[in-house]
């Protein structure tokens, strides 16, 4: 199977499950308590004028009507308008929050990679010793502690107690990346590390390796050419499904920091229950996701030639 089709074969398998996520998130969004007339309006309004209301959102129309008209808009690339926006469609407010999402979630995956593959070489090179327990230790603590933890120590630490000059709230210049780096790549790194260190030791025990060194091969070259490259796919899996929550998953991460991301916009659109913002946010994520997952699966041909695209 080459290429240009694997990839037109893979989206179009992708379609029912883009569909099945609107359908869900549609419904269950205007299920949940709440009315976002109320959010609105207010209590005090009178009710010719939620009648109004009501009417020019369309929310007047059966269920059924309103989730049929969404997917004709829909298909017309049209995401809808916001209903606190005066008028601003849905798919400029995600444009305008997803760079710096994007910006947070990359600069977390790229500490994680700075730190996590030489970690969980040493580890592996030097299993069951002293430096392998210690960084077996720390990559458990950072399992360990959540976002909505670590957020608050860090800003405890180092901008309250140290008092150094890192922002911790909104986005402000490099300073303010790096405490929400720590934050949300914390968990990723410690994932890792514990992943590599695993996949390079059940490597480093096949045959072909005791068969290399007995060659005369230099250790370098054994571990970085033929151990390191095998040891890599489970990594790569865990680092695309990885992304994909960096990407859309970094809510508490920005909540914490006043971060100006998806995050932040999606949990506005929860509080006023502003449907359209909601719905428009999922389906960027399911997107995300699947996206990152066909880049993942053409990166193993990439990294193991043996792996075929069938």
């Amino acid at each position: 199977m080459d290429l240009r089709n694997y990839v037109l074969r893979r989206l179009f398998l992708a379609i029912p499950t883009i569909l099945g996520v609107i359908t869900i998130v549609f419904f269950l969004s205007h299920i949940i308590p709440g009315d976002p007339v109320d959010f609105i309006v207010g209590d005090q309004a009178s009710s010719l004028d939620r009648a109004d209301l009501i009417q020019q959102l369309g929310l007047d129309k059966p269920l059924p009507t309103q989730y049929k008209n969404y997917l004709v808009r829909l298909f017309h690339g049209d995401l809808g308008t916001s209903y606190y926006t005066q008028g601003k469609k849905v798919f400029s407010l995600i444009l305008e929050r997803l760079p710096a999402t994007i910006l947070l979630a990359f600069s977390s995956l790229f500490l994680a990679l700075l730190i996590s593959i030489p970690l969980g070489v040493l580890s592996a090179v030097k299993a069951f010793s002293k430096i392998d327990t210690f960084a077996m230790m720390l990559a458990l603590l950072g399992i360990s502690i959540p976002n909505f933890a670590l957020g608050p120590l860090l800003i405890s630490i180092f901008a309250v107690w140290m008092n150094l000059p890192f922002p911790i709230s909104g986005m402000e210049g490099l300073l303010s990346l790096i405490l929400p780096t720590i934050t949300l790549g914390t968990a990723l790194t410690a994932i890792l590390t514990r992943m590599l260190r695993t996949s390079l030791l059940d490597v480093l025990s096949q045959d072909y390796i005791r068969t290399a060194y007995a060659k005369g091969l230099y250790s370098k070259t054994i571990l970085y050419k033929h151990a390191l490259r095998n040891a890599l796919n489970p990594v790569i899996t865990i680092t695309g499904l990885q992304l994909g929550t960096l990407l859309t998953g970094a809510i508490i991460t920005e909540k914490i920091f006043d971060w100006p991301g998806l995050g932040q916009l999606f949990i506005g659109a929860i509080q006023q229950r502003d449907f359209l913002v909601i719905q428009g946010c999922v389906l960027i994520i399911s997107l995300t996701y699947i996206f990152i997952n066909l880049i993942t699966d053409l990166f193993y041909s990439v990294v193991d030639p043996t792996i075929s695209l069938k």
